[in-house]
């Protein structure tokens, strides 16, 4: 009996060492990117309580950056005690509306569904970054019980609540989501018919082509440029050309260049402007044999502008301005970040 339970005892997996977890903590709380990437990894790999709480010790201060490290760590734990101090943020925490949103976004990836009805009862939180995460959530963790749920989300004022939740609907099959969908299109906001129309292929394949030249004539830049990234995946065919060729001539030049591309591509032919690019097409329409690659081996170079080594395809540019304190620090050589911020 004695040498059975020794037997047992040395057989039990063995929990984390408290030396690895000081040394994932001394690297979490860092102030190193390098240091605090590889004291996330080391918590995951250790994979228990303990090390989700030094994560969660780390996301729950106040830079931003090193909790987009962390939350990398967080939702690669399979650990059901640590994904259960996830929950209890979502459930739990009054206070941070953020750590609520960033827990149902955990809950979700852990496509578990136990965590559903913790989900369904967050759906009625105040926070719309809260509301954003559990419709998305909920299609993850595979929940058919949460349609009505997804549904009344679809008249929620905030259109990503209502673009997520279209997915989630899609996600678990229910009867009414291809109808749902459809109607997504046509959402009064164009971020969300972009981000719709770019799952098509996804849960509505036989209708990426319809669904995809009807965009073409959106008034929003971001849905045609959505839906000549969609045909260009498919087949060519003299049908998806017919509406290609006369948009050359009336998009802005962003969704103009991978337009231009994808012609040369399938025809092998370099014309430019829109005007030889009718001529042409009326000439040799009946008869041409559209392919993928036919611009292959006949490509030329082509001049474009730049800036700092970057493309500039659009003529709208914003420039993003770091205003945080990391750019008041010293390179190596001792001078500070700013000083190498050109304008």
């Amino acid at each position: 009996m004695i040498a059975v339970s020794l037997c047992l005892l040395f057989a039990l997996p063995q929990g984390p060492s408290k030396e690895d977890l000081r040394e994932a903590q001394k690297f979490v709380l860092t102030n190193s990117e390098k240091s605090v990437r590889k004291g996330t990894n080391l918590c995951a790999s250790l994979n228990c309580v303990s090390s989700m709480e030094i994560l969660l010790k780390r996301f729950k201060g106040d830079q931003p950056h090193y909790r987009d490290i962390v939350w990398d760590g967080i939702v690669l734990f399979d650990d059901p005690y640590s994904r259960e101090m996830i929950a209890k943020e979502l459930k739990k925490n009054k206070k941070d509306a953020y750590l609520r949103q960033w827990a149902a976004e955990a809950l979700g990836v852990y496509a578990d569904p136990t965590y559903g009805p913790i989900l369904m009862k967050a759906a009625k939180d105040k926070s719309v970054g809260v509301r954003r995460a559990v419709a998305k959530s909920l299609g993850q963790v595979g929940l058919k019980e949460a349609e009505k749920i997804l549904v009344r989300f679809l008249k929620d004022k905030d259109s990503i609540v209502r673009g997520n939740a279209i997915e989630s609907l899609l996600q678990l099959g229910v009867a009414s989501a291809q109808e749902i969908y459809q109607q997504g299109l046509n959402d009064p906001d164009a971020g969300t018919r972009t981000a719709l129309l770019a799952i098509v292929q996804k849960y509505s394949q036989e209708h990426t082509v319809s669904y995809s030249l009807k965009a073409l004539q959106d008034d929003d830049w971001r849905v045609r440029l959505q839906a000549i990234e969609n045909l260009f995946e498919c087949e060519p065919t003299t049908e998806i050309m017919d509406s290609l060729i006369p948009a050359l001539g009336r998009v802005r030049p962003l969704v103009r260049v991978p337009l231009l591309a994808g012609i040369q591509d399938w025809t092998g032919m370099k014309f430019r402007s829109s005007e030889d690019w009718d001529r042409w097409w009326s000439e040799n329409r009946q008869t041409f044999l559209l392919k993928k690659g036919n611009g292959t081996n006949n490509s030329t170079e082509e001049t474009v502008a730049t800036y700092n080594g970057l493309r500039v395809d659009s003529d709208h540019i914003a420039f993003l301005m770091d205003i945080s304190s990391t750019m008041d620090e010293r390179t190596r050589g001792g001078e500070r970040k700013t000083r190498f911020v050109h304008f």
